[in-house]
């Protein structure tokens, strides 16, 4: 049974890819029709992003094992939905660069890796459960995002849908983050004594050494590469394709319920 800290985190999750994360793929075409900028132009705003999440992850990780889940969560929280706010203001592509790249410095420290440093530290060997359930329900957040971007876009405009998506970030996902994140900081403070946590703390840079290591982020980074390349360029593709816009939107919502599919059968053999 998915225990109460689990369950806030997970919806926390759903909220912050799907408002934050997913809203560029689910956005790129309105931008490009109504900004006139260049694919590439546009996309190099999420890459600049992403790198941005990178460099903040390593900071995110000192935080959280000083302690500061509870705090920093739901401030990175905010930031990255009020930079998804104000892109309905952009007129300039220093503009919209600036936004991603706040909002990719403020995703290092509220998506799943930090969110699974925090229950890892908190639960050992025992977080492997809730981190599972965590990325099944928070899966389905591109099924969420896509839909309601297209929906919200055509029915008024992109910006009312950046707009919505910042407002959730803001009034309903940074109190959800720092709700769960409170639950689970305080269980490492119950659990784990002052000693053991300084020793947990300590600054043991020995794997640095193992080839093993390296090896994981290399994995990780081609395998980012693979899923950032097919969902951002996903639209622009069917679009060129002719493919009819809605099939279009209900193909990207697949992005959820295949992710989970796969991470059942993992969890089964």
């Amino acid at each position: 049974m998915i225990d109460r800290a689990t369950l806030i985190l997970a919806i926390a999750q759903t909220l912050i890819w799907g408002c934050v994360f997913y809203a560029f793929p689910a956005l790129l075409l309105h931008w490009e029709e109504g900004f006139g900028w260049s694919r590439e132009i546009l996309t190099g705003a999420i890459t600049l992003a992403i790198v941005a999440t990178a460099c903040t992850s390593v900071i995110a990780g000192k935080l959280i094992d000083q302690g500061l889940s509870p705090k920093m969560f739901p401030i990175c929280t905010f930031f990255a939905g009020g930079a998804v706010f104000l892109l309905s203001h952009v007129t300039e592509v220093w503009e919209f660069y600036i936004l991603w790249i706040v909002a990719g410095m403020a995703m290092g420290g509220c998506l799943y890796d930090p969110c699974f440093a925090l229950l890892t530290r908190a639960r050992g060997q025992n977080a492997r459960q809730s981190i599972i359930m965590i990325t099944l329900i928070a899966g389905f957040a591109s099924t969420i995002s896509f839909p309601t971007a297209h929906n919200i876009s055509d029915d008024y405009d992109w910006q009312t849908a950046v707009m919505f998506f910042g407002l959730i970030s803001i009034f309903v996902t940074t109190p959800l983050m720092y709700w769960g994140t409170a639950l689970v900081e305080a269980e490492v403070q119950e659990t784990i004594p002052k000693q053991e946590r300084a020793k947990v703390n300590g600054e043991d840079v020995s794997f640095l050494k193992l080839p093993q290591f390296w090896c994981l982020p290399m994995g990780f980074c081609f395998v980012a590469l693979l899923h950032g390349t097919v969902l951002h360029h996903l639209f622009p593709i069917l679009d060129d394709k002719g493919v009819n816009k809605e099939v279009a939107v209900l193909a990207a919502s697949f992005f959820g319920p295949i992710q989970v599919a796969g991470r059942l059968l993992i969890m089964a053999t």
